[in-house]
C-alpha cells in the first residue's frame, strides 16, 4: 500500500455489507495501521452482524489513488423493547456492538474528521438510534465536536517478554508463587492441555460455556456464533480452542484470539465440579507460556465490570497493566449506561428465576438477546 500521506484525499464511501468489492484492500489496512484489530476484519464483521442480520455500515476513506487510508465498520442493532437495558440495551448504530473495541482507523487527523462526519450523517438518517463508538483511543472527540466521550470500563493487559528464553515473571513474587502453587497443583491432578480443531470439541466445549454464563447470570451467545468464527478464523490462524483436560474428559476450555502482536482471550467454559484443580490457571499459563514462544508481545486477558473486584483481582495476579476503554456517543445521551446491562445487577429475583432455567432455554434467551444488543 502506498504511503497515504502522499496523496490527496479523495473521498469518503459507505459500502453496504453485501458489497465484497473492498474487503481485501480493507483487510490489508488493518493489518497495516497501528490500532488496527481483529474486529475490524471482515471475516469478524461477518460473524457479528450474522448474529442479527442487521445492517452493517462500512465507511471508506479513499486517496486520489483509490487507495484506503480510513475505514469505519458499523453495525446497527434492534435494541430492546420498552427501553430494557437502558443505552447499552437501546438501538444503536454501534463500532462495534457486542464486542470489547472497534471505531475509527484513520490515516491522519484529517481523515478521521472525514469518517466522523459520514457516521454522524448515516445517524442522521436513523435518528431514533444513538451512534456509539468502542475505543482504547482517549482523543477521539477532539475530531469531532458532536462526540460525547464516557470512560466504560477497564482492560487487562499483560506485557510479554520479548526474549522467549526469558522466565515469564507474573506481578510481584507473590503473585508469582501462587500461579506456580496452582500450576504444579493442576498438573499433580493429571491435567493436561492441547489445542483443538475438533467441532465436536467445540460442542462440548460450548455446554460448559453455557453452564459458566448461566452461573454468572448472563445471557450466552450462540452455538452458531462460535461456529462461524470457527470456519472463518482458524484456518487464518486468528482463532484457538485451548482445552484442559483430566483422563481425557474437558474440564475447561477457552476461546482465544490471536492478531498482530496479541492473544486475546476472549471466552471460557469451566466444569465447577473441578475448579480445585485449578484448570483456568493451567489453560492461562499454557496459553501464555506459548505466546511467547511464538513471539507474540501481549496477552489481552479482556475487559472487567465495575464493581466486580474478584474478576478484576485474578487479572490483576498475572500481572496485567489496566488499560481504559471508552465509549463515544451522538447524540449525547440523557442517561449514561451505569444503570445498564452488566455483571451483578440482576435482582435477587431474576436470579432466582434464572437459576432453575434448563440450559436449553438459557440458550435461546442468549441467542434473542445478541440478536438485539
Amino acid at each position: 500500500m502506498n504511503n497515504p500521506l502522499n496523496n490527496k484525499i479523495n473521498k469518503t464511501i459507505t459500502y453496504l455489507s453485501k458489497d465484497k468489492s473492498i474487503d481485501e484492500q480493507w483487510d490489508t489496512f488493518i493489518k497495516q495501521h497501528p490500532e488496527g484489530t481483529l474486529f475490524h476484519l471482515t471475516d469478524y464483521l461477518s460473524c457479528l452482524q450474522s448474529e442479527s442480520n442487521e445492517e452493517l455500515y462500512k465507511i471508506t476513506c479513499v486517496d486520489d489513488s483509490n487507495n484506503i487510508v480510513g475505514i469505519f465498520p458499523l453495525l446497527s442493532t434492534k435494541g430492546f423493547p420498552l427501553g430494557i437495558g437502558g443505552l447499552v440495551g437501546s438501538s444503536r448504530l454501534s463500532s462495534l456492538p457486542r464486542t470489547p473495541t472497534g471505531g475509527p482507523l484513520a490515516a491522519s487527523s484529517e481523515i478521521m474528521m472525514r469518517l466522523l462526519e459520514e457516521s454522524i450523517k448515516i445517524q442522521n438518517q436513523h435518528p431514533t438510534k444513538t451512534l456509539q463508538i468502542k475505543s482504547f483511543l482517549d482523543n477521539i472527540e477532539m475530531h469531532s465536536k458532536n462526540l460525547y466521550k464516557v470512560h466504560w470500563r477497564d482492560s487487562y493487559i499483560t506485557s510479554l517478554p520479548k526474549d522467549p528464553n526469558l522466565e515469564i515473571k507474573f506481578g510481584d513474587s507473590n503473585n508469582h508463587s501462587t500461579i506456580k502453587r496452582c500450576i504444579k497443583k493442576a498438573i499433580k491432578n493429571g491435567l493436561t492441555t492441547r489445542y483443538t480443531e475438533d467441532k465436536k470439541d467445540l460442542k462440548y466445549w460450548f455446554g460448559l460455556y453455557l453452564d459458566t454464563m448461566k452461573h454468572h447470570v448472563t445471557p450466552a451467545r450462540s452455538l452458531s456464533y462460535f461456529e462461524n468464527l470457527w470456519e472463518r478464523l482458524i484456518p487464518q490462524g486468528y482463532m484457538k480452542l485451548i482445552v484442559a483436560e483430566q483422563n481425557n474428559k474437558i474440564l475447561a476450555g477457552s476461546v482465544l484470539f490471536y492478531f498482530k502482536d496479541t492473544v486475546i482471550y476472549a471466552f471460557n467454559g469451566s466444569d465447577r465440579n473441578y475448579f480445585e484443580f485449578r484448570p483456568n490457571d493451567l489453560l492461562h499459563w499454557t496459553a501464555i507460556e506459548d505466546a511467547v514462544k511464538q513471539n507474540y508481545h501481549y496477552y489481552d486477558l479482556g475487559e472487567v465490570s465495575k464493581n466486580n473486584d474478584g474478576l478484576a483481582k485474578y487479572k490483576k495476579k498475572w500481572g496485567a497493566d489496566i488499560v481504559p476503554i471508552y465509549h463515544y456517543y451522538f447524540p449525547q445521551p440523557d442517561k449514561l449506561e451505569f444503570d445498564s446491562i452488566d455483571e451483578g445487577e440482576a435482582s435477587k429475583m431474576k436470579k432466582k428465576i434464572w437459576n432453575v432455567l434448563p440450559l436449553s432455554v438459557t440458550a435461546q434467551i442468549g441467542k434473542w438477546v445478541y440478536s438485539r444488543l
